[in-house]
């Protein structure tokens, strides 16, 4: 039986997805620090950005940037060390190899409050969002998945995410109207 290779992480590069929510009070930050910098060198007072003037150092933008930095390593720590640990186990043999027919299929869709795309394959529940930050596959069928309800299947999983993605051809050649194998 042959197959199509639809994902194997080993030939995937990680990526992370722009996050806006770390970016933007790191630059506000950066942008106070700089004014504050830039009225230092005129010889002006730095902003206290307070309703307090007798506030003896500007907090605000240092906290901002600190806010910034603290998530971006936080986002980047989740997402970067995922991708290498699931990496790792499956080039270590450590994921489990499952072929059968795809059964249960409900399809996810990009519509906040509707639950992730799933589907069973010998009793092994598979589950994911299209808009998931994880290492593993997770193209959902509303934005163009392969998978499809009694498909066969050969998926190698860690814990449920899934590494490598096969769908499995039929070798023989369709029946044709005479009930003859057709070449």
């Amino acid at each position: 039986m042959s197959s199509t290779l639809i994902f194997d992480i080993t030939q995937t590069a990680w990526t992370d997805t722009l996050n806006l929510f770390p970016i933007i009070p790191m630059v506000a930050g950066a942008v106070m620090i700089g004014i504050n910098k830039s009225r230092k060198r005129q010889g002006l007072p730095a902003y206290t950005w307070s309703s307090r003037s007798d506030k003896p150092a500007p907090f605000l933008p240092y906290f901002f940037l600190g806010v910034g930095l603290f998530f971006t390593a936080l986002i980047f720590k989740n997402s970067y060390f995922g991708y290498a640990k699931l990496r790792s186990e499956y080039e270590g043999g450590k994921c489990e190899v499952i072929e059968g027919k795809v059964e249960n299929f409900h399809a996810g869709e990009n519509i906040k409050g509707v639950p992730a795309e799933s589907f069973d394959i010998k009793q092994k529940q598979f589950s994911y969002f299209d808009k998931s930050d994880r290492a593993a596959f997770h193209q959902t069928a509303a934005n163009g998945g392969p998978i499809r309800e009694n498909q066969q299947l050969r998926i190698a999983h860690c814990d449920g995410a899934i590494v490598r993605l096969e769908i499995l051809d039929d070798d023989a050649a369709p029946p044709d109207d005479t009930g003859k194998q057709t070449q």
